[in-house]
């Protein structure tokens, strides 16, 4: 409710967006820190650690949500839509560093 009342657009695709930008924004950080690996195993190992985030995070969404008694219909489905807009992004994310290669 507090996103719709302050105009932040909730849409699936916009809080996918959000997690993507914000999960693979920290990615140049990982390179710093992981030099010894090629660009490639970079984005591999950068995309396997913060998948395990993204899993827990939506996993923990879902219980409080459930909790609530609210994780049905519309909520569930934009749920579920966001989690794949997601993947498809870290996808193509990925997808960016094996066509530079």
């Amino acid at each position: 409710e507090k996103g719709y009342d302050s105009g932040v657009d909730v849409s699936p695709e916009a809080t996918a967006g959000r997690i993507l930008s914000f999960s693979t924004g920290l990615f140049s950080l990982f390179q710093q820190q992981n030099p010894e690996l090629s660009e490639l195993e970079q984005v591999d190992h950068f995309i396997s650690v913060i998948s395990g985030g993204i899993d827990t995070g939506f996993s923990e969404a879902r219980e409080i949500l459930d909790g609530l008694g609210i994780l049905e219909g519309e909520i569930a489905e934009n749920i579920d839509k966001t989690y794949d807009l997601v993947q498809e992004g870290l996808i193509a994310f990925r997808e960016k560093f094996v066509s530079e290669e």
